[in-house]
Parts: C-alpha cells; structure tokens; sequence
C-alpha cells in the first residue's frame, strides 16, 4: 500500500502531499514526507506541525558529539576560516548572519 501512496506523493500538489501523510502505514514515509513538505512548503502544514519540525531542526542541531553538522561544528569552521583568512570579513560576517537566523 505505501508503495502506490509513495508514487502519488511524488506526482502530488503539496497540498494533496500533506493529505497523504496520514495514510502511510512506514512511520518513516510518513516523518520523510513531513519533513520535505516542511522544506518545500511549510505553510501547507499546521501551526503545530511547522512549530513540532522547528524544534526537531533545531535538536538536531544543537546535538552534541554527532555525525553531521551541529551549531558547535559550524562555530568551529568558521573560527579557522577566520584564523587562516580564507575568506573576508563581510563573507564571514554574512555566513554568521546566517546560521544565527538559523539559531532562532
């Protein structure tokens, strides 16, 4: 059954997507497809659902001691970016502009 929602969530309107969310029985689709339409087209979920996927964003990265990049890892690189120069300060200053709108 997922297998036939899946290939209608793929060919679907953003709007029929979040519909279809409910209907997968993988808790997996169901999380990957929220978190593509969050991507895509947040106004398409509920206030709850865009509020639930900003804290889930930001646990992640805000985690500590994990594979991907984190705030920390981030904050790190840009501190050697600055300390070898790699990039001027208006760049730096704009890609710290950045991940702080991230931060919330």
């Amino acid at each position: 059954m997922d297998t036939k929602l899946l290939r209608e969530f793929q060919g679907a309107d953003w709007g029929r997507r979040h519909e279809l969310l409910r209907s997968f029985e993988d808790v997996r689709f169901q999380q990957l497809g929220r978190r593509i339409v969050f991507a895509n087209q947040p106004d398409q979920l509920s206030e709850q659902e865009r509020n639930t996927m900003r804290l889930t964003v930001l646990e992640r990265w805000n985690a500590e001691d994990a594979p991907w990049t984190t705030f920390a890892k981030v904050d790190e690189g840009l501190a050697q970016v600055r300390q070898q120069e790699l990039l001027d300060e208006g760049s730096i200053a704009a890609l710290v502009a950045f991940y702080n709108r991230l931060r919330g």
